[in-house]
């Protein structure tokens, strides 16, 4: 059964051991009866109605933590994913593109914040100067000063 503990299955194989029809049990546990007969099959072949072996490599957060990186983001939107890979707690570390995966399934865009160059007030002072000083050019004078190939 997809998502379900080992006391539910056990609970599925104990209904159909006192003859309860497969409909009635699929209906109860909101699952299909092709799943019943699944485990059914399962229980026959192996005597177990433990999972089996997945392939793939585990999920490195838990939905516990899915919430934890939206709630970060939605705190402060412009939050690098990678300060919050860094600075993620726990034993497990986590990557920036893991970040970013997270909040894409959520429906969230994660944001890079600008990079500019810091202006001093005095840069500004001296770029204003110099837009005020050009500003009335004609494009004749701007020829002396740009290259146009």
């Amino acid at each position: 059964m997809p998502r379900s503990t080992n006391e539910e299955r056990n609970q599925v194989v104990g209904m159909l051991r006192a003859n309860t029809p497969v409909a009635n049990v699929a209906r109860t546990f909101n699952v299909t009866r092709d799943t019943i007969y699944r485990l059914m099959n399962r229980l026959q072949t192996s005597g177990s109605v433990q999972d089996g072996p997945r392939t793939g490599r585990p999920r490195a957060t838990t939905p516990a933590h899915d919430w934890y990186i939206r709630v970060m983001y939605l705190r402060d939107r412009f939050r690098p994913a990678t300060k919050t890979a860094r600075e993620w707690p726990g034993r497990k570390t986590i990557s920036a593109p893991t970040v970013r995966r997270r909040l894409r399934a959520q429906g969230l865009i994660p944001r890079r914040p600008t990079r500019r160059i810091r202006l001093l007030p005095r840069h500004r002072r001296v770029r204003l100067n110099w837009a005020r000083l050009h500003r009335r050019w004609i494009l004749r004078q701007w020829d002396n000063v740009m290259f146009t190939d």
